[in-house]
């Protein structure tokens, strides 16, 4: 089936770039289906993107966070009311993490940096995965073919530490300046033990650890960790099969930590810096099944501003 995107933006670059971006029946490096291409319909106004919406379904919104008038002009909350369920995907400068509690509270969390250049790949990804969220649950389908990746199930705590030396023997091989064997170790760190810790929950839905307090994992229960190196960047991801996060956590964590008000929180830190320090954050979810955590880090623009992505599927 053929997907409407509506399209509310005003950059020409970013227009040029949504065009070809609907255009190419876009394919993972994962073997599955091609994706169908797109029919856009651009608007230049609140009036007439909601008209846009309410006259025939919509498979997504492209929306510019500024044109909105971010979180304070009521666009994005009306919109919210009539469209609960509509995939949108933000282009927003740094300003947007002022407003993390609106994303939130309004469940917006596909966030594009405004001032990066547009790959069309990229959009097609998101609009792809919007479409179905689980198929961007993995590192191949963030990365280029010349990517090696390699990763372990992870059984016990020396797996941990393997796999994570193999990451930093692999960025030490390449001899890159960006980005930092602290920040790869930490940013590692910080998902793998996410998934250990918060992922996996008893029959009253109380958090119960795995390998950190000794306790093993149990032979249906499955925290995968990767990473893949290409001449462009690197990636990391952790997989685990209990799909127990939720996007509206990750974003008041988000937030909570950015406006400095979750300085003393127990959780939040690890997506927090994360997000800081990788290029892109990429989070998949399906509930009750998996949740998979990709960072990103860009070799040639180590300065561009970064990605936020996170994708909720339905509950079955």
């Amino acid at each position: 089936m053929i997907g409407r995107i509506v399209c509310w933006i005003s950059d020409p670059s970013w227009i040029e770039a949504a065009g070809r971006a609907a255009k190419c029946a876009f394919a993972p490096n994962l073997g599955g289906e091609r994706s169908a291409p797109r029919t856009l319909e651009f608007t230049r106004s609140a009036d007439e993107t909601l008209h846009a919406l309410e006259a025939a379904p919509a498979a997504a919104l492209l929306l510019d966070f500024a044109l909105a008038g971010g979180s304070e002009g009521g666009f994005l909350h009306r919109l919210r009311r009539r469209f609960p369920r509509l995939p949108i995907a933000l282009a927003a400068g740094g300003e947007v993490d002022q407003h993390l509690d609106t994303l939130r509270d309004l469940n917006l969390g596909v966030v594009l940096p405004r001032q990066a250049p547009l790959e069309p790949e990229r959009l097609a990804r998101v609009w792809a995965s919007f479409a179905a969220p689980e198929q961007s649950a993995r590192l191949e389908y963030h990365m280029p073919p010349s990517a090696a990746i390699q990763g372990l199930s992870l059984r016990s705590l020396s797996d941990k530490a393997l796999v994570m030396s193999q990451a930093v023997e692999a960025l030490e091989r390449s001899r890159r300046a960006s980005p930092s064997v602290f920040d790869v170790q930490l940013v590692f760190e910080e998902i793998v033990n996410n998934a250990l810790v918060h992922a996996f929950r008893d029959s009253s839905g109380r958090e119960t650890p795995r390998l950190l307090d000794r306790t093993p994992l149990a032979e249906n229960e499955i925290v995968e960790a990767r990473f893949g190196i290409h001449a462009g960047g690197l990636g990391l991801s952790v997989r685990d099969n209990q799909g127990t996060l939720r996007a509206a956590t990750v974003l008041d964590r988000l937030y909570r930590q950015a406006s400095l008000t979750g300085l003393t929180d127990e959780n939040g830190r690890g997506f927090y810096l994360s997000r800081v320090l990788s290029a892109e954050l990429h989070i998949c979810i399906r509930p009750g099944r998996l949740t998979e955590v990709i960072a990103l880090f860009d070799s040639v623009h180590p300065k561009r501003p970064k990605t936020l992505c996170i994708y909720e599927a339905a509950e079955d």
